[in-house]
């Protein structure tokens, strides 16, 4: 998992945001027929949702919106029950880990460069996580 850790934190180090990073990565590894960068599904969840930090991290967002592209429904007639597990495990492994899902929170105590780097961080922290339940659920990466 070193490897998957510097791989984000490269790409965050070139102007992702947190969102845009977590659906890069999963979607290189896990979608990668899909054939688009995955990274504007969710620019906007950056920073806790356009940037205002009172909302859920865009790591988790991010992270949230690969696990519905890579679990969710995609016919109305299949029951919605499969998915909402699934994002409760992952939301706890997020709280566990950082103690809250929220922006601001996470930043608290950060300013500049250092709040930057903290973010960085915790992003490919995130990421890692992510790849790892996926592993624990049996979604395999397809390279």
């Amino acid at each position: 998992m070193q490897s998957i850790y510097d791989e984000t934190l490269s790409i965050m180090q070139i102007g992702y945001n947190c969102a845009e990073t977590v659906m890069l990565m999963a979607g290189r590894y896990y979608l990668p027929e899909i054939g688009f960068s995955y990274s504007n599904l969710v620019t906007g969840f950056g920073g806790g949702m356009g940037r205002s930090r009172e909302e859920a991290c865009g790591a988790l967002t991010g992270s949230v919106t690969a696990l519905n592209m890579l679990v969710g429904r995609d016919d109305p007639s299949k029951s919605v029950d499969g998915i909402h597990p699934v994002i409760a495990d992952f939301r706890e492994i997020f709280i566990k880990e950082f103690d809250t899902t929220i922006c601001n929170k996470l930043r608290e105590g950060y300013e500049g460069e250092e709040a930057t780097d903290m973010c960085q961080k915790l992003t490919a922290k995130t990421v890692t996580m992510l790849f790892d339940y996926l592993e624990e659920i049996n979604i395999n990466r397809k390279i």
